[in-house]
């Protein structure tokens, strides 16, 4: 069993601020935390000295498609591509986010093959239940009407691994599904929703408790009409989801969410398409209306229309920096806890606490990932970091080497 201490460190964790902090890894868990002098090192234990770098819980995106060409639906292949890019963005866990039952056996099946990279959690149903007309490259004319036979056989199919699932709580059949998402322990989430106000209530009263990208494809706020923009701002039951990429959502309105629901009830997500980790240009793409999206920041049809996200997670985070002046422990509540919460794992992950699993990411002073461990194992090194820091480059071969030899599944 790898064991291992951090040292040097800023930590957040995130609901503490410690300076020249410690962290103790044992295995795939965490042993200790705290200042590096209140922190008992056992003799022998390997030491990594990470001073100038802050230490965070491991981000954890919740909502997100795709990246670098593949979409979490394709294949085994492709979304092997996606969980060993991730950690690169500092996502040490993450829910492969899908429309419809048509990529529920992929991600099944990644999830009992997968022995590296970003954890998979389980899967987030972004539909099918929804109001076509409202999602960008729908391949359905009409709404599929929520079903409690489809919806049992989707559970069935994924094996119990649906974490999240959206539906347009306007829809008739909504009502009864959503309660057996409850009851299964499904967070049932409003999305792609033309629902008043009235009907965003109604949900929430039969179990709706989480918002998919607050203010994106939504009934917005107006001061008759709240929609569900008003009803994801004012309900304390609600979590909400939010792009910070500047494209999808204006600061004001992310600092407007942030200041109407508090850092607790928001997580952030990326969103990402599968023209995540591109360069900008123009791809081809069979499910919209001409065949071709423009990735320009975020990705948009020919006519316009906006249709999806390309920014990673860290990029969302300096954006908030950038545009809101959030602190880091607020970014991390946001980028970690949350998701943690939303997606039931709280238990093991979300914050940097004795027990819970070593997943942790590493930034530098401008909020660059450099690190990222993932149950114990180093899971990504910035190379410009390992050529930087010279004196340590004996200790870094040492910490990828060995620290890297402890397969996922150990955790």
């Amino acid at each position: 069993m790898t064991e291992y201490a951090l040292t040097g460190a800023q930590i957040i964790t995130p609901y503490m601020e410690i300076k020249n902090g410690t962290l103790l890894i044992s295995g795939n868990k965490i042993l200790a935390v705290g200042r590096g002098e209140n922190v008992v090192i056992p003799e022998g234990m390997k030491r990594i000295d990470v001073s100038g770098l802050t230490m965070l819980p491991g981000f954890i995106d919740i909502h997100t498609h795709g990246s670098l060409g593949a979409s979490a639906s394709d294949s085994l292949e492709g979304i092997r591509k996606i969980y060993e890019y991730l950690p690169s963005t500092g996502i040490t866990s993450w829910l492969p986010t899908i429309l419809d039952e048509r990529g529920i056996n992929v991600i099944v099946s990644a999830i009992k093959d997968q022995e590296s990279g970003s954890k998979i959690l389980g899967i987030h149903m972004e539909g099918p239940f929804l109001t076509p007309k409202n999602i960008p490259g729908s391949p359905y004319e009409e709404p599929r009407y929520p079903n409690m036979k489809e919806y049992e056989g989707m559970l069935k199919q994924s094996e119990g691994n649906i974490r999240i699932m959206g539906l347009s709580p306007e829809l008739d059949g909504a009502i009864p599904v959503v309660r057996e998402m409850r009851r299964t322990g499904v967070v049932a989430a409003a999305a792609h929703s033309k629902a008043t106000y009235e009907q965003l209530m109604a949900g929430v009263d039969a179990g709706i408790q989480h918002i998919t990208h607050a203010f994106n494809v939504m009934t917005g706020f107006h001061h008759r009409k709240p929609g569900v923009v008003g009803g994801a701002l004012v309900c304390d039951a609600l979590t909400a989801e939010m792009i910070a990429d500047g494209y999808h959502v204006s600061p004001v309105a992310m600092e407007m969410l942030l200041r109407c629901k508090g850092i607790e009830k928001v997580a952030l997500i990326s969103d990402n398409t599968r023209y995540a980790g591109l360069e900008d240009g123009i791809y081809e793409n069979v499910e919209v209306k001409d065949g071709v999206v423009r990735r320009i920041g975020y990705t948009e049809e020919t006519d316009g229309t906006m249709a999806g996200s390309v920014w990673s997670l860290d990029n969302n985070i300096r954006t908030i920096k950038r545009h809101l002046g959030r602190s880091l422990k607020e970014i991390s509540i946001m980028a970690s806890c949350v998701p943690a919460k939303v997606a039931g794992v709280y238990k093991n992950k979300g914050s940097l606490e004795p027990g819970k699993d070593a997943d942790i990411t590493l930034i530098d002073a401008d909020w660059n990932v450099v690190s990222c461990i993932i149950g114990g194992k180093l899971s990504y090194l910035d190379d410009s970091w390992k050529s930087e820091v010279r004196s340590q480059r004996s200790e870094v071969r040492g910490w990828k080497s060995e620290v890297g030899s402890q397969r996922l599944e150990d955790r």
